[in-house]
């Protein structure tokens, strides 16, 4: 199943923890659909628009699984009416029509700030009353590393974390922030994966 990734599940910690932590995923590339997104607050809403011009940036998704997608389901909100689970055409960066599917806002945007595209450190933020509970908070940096694979994207992200883990200890996320290739001979000869990688450098600030 693939699924378009527009805004909180491009956060691949926040996608397994709603999906379940066995459940494979993988990141198959980024590109754009057709549409207008919103910042209704702690996340961003989708909507519809009958301008090809109007395009919104996300990571498409390859996700194992009908019951991933009733979970996904169930984190939408679809049976209540807030989102809408539609198939969609992604155009992905390389050029390539992939179909997927995507969660499409369903409720008034009345108000509300147009965006160009959700930056998940929003998400993060919304996401601090966590900390609170646990009773604990984290202090985090980013850095950006770029991967590169003769095989795939995949192979180039984790290859990219892997060596990173040598001399980084408490890696938490993957943010991806752009895919392209090297072609040499009509064909593709690697791809390179730009990505921002956080990191715990403090897990406890109140003992």
């Amino acid at each position: 199943m693939r699924l378009f990734a527009y805004g909180t599940l491009k956060d691949l910690e926040l996608l397994a923890s709603v999906v379940g932590p066995h459940v494979r995923s993988r990141v198959v590339g980024c590109g754009t659909v057709v549409g207008q997104l919103y910042d209704v607050g702690a996340y961003p809403a989708l909507r519809p628009s009958d301008s090809p011009d109007d395009r919104v940036p996300g990571v498409l998704l390859e996700i194992d699984g009908d019951v991933a997608l009733a979970r996904l389901d169930d984190f939408e909100d679809v049976a209540g009416g807030v989102y809408a689970r539609e198939r969609c055409e992604v155009r992905m960066d390389d050029g390539r029509r992939e179909s997927a599917w995507v969660y499409v806002y369903t409720l008034s945007v009345a108000g509300r700030r147009r965006i160009a595209a959700w930056p998940l450190t929003e998400r993060r933020a919304s996401l601090s009353v966590r900390s609170t509970q646990e009773e604990h908070a984290m202090v985090e940096k980013s850095i950006e590393l770029t991967g590169t694979s003769a095989n795939s994207i995949e192979d180039a992200v984790n290859l990219a974390v892997s060596r990173a883990a040598v001399t980084i200890e408490g890696i938490r996320r993957v943010e991806i922030a752009g895919v392209s290739a090297t072609v040499e001979k009509g064909s593709v000869a690697s791809w390179h994966v730009t990505m921002k990688v956080t990191f715990t450098i403090q897990d406890r600030l109140h003992e």
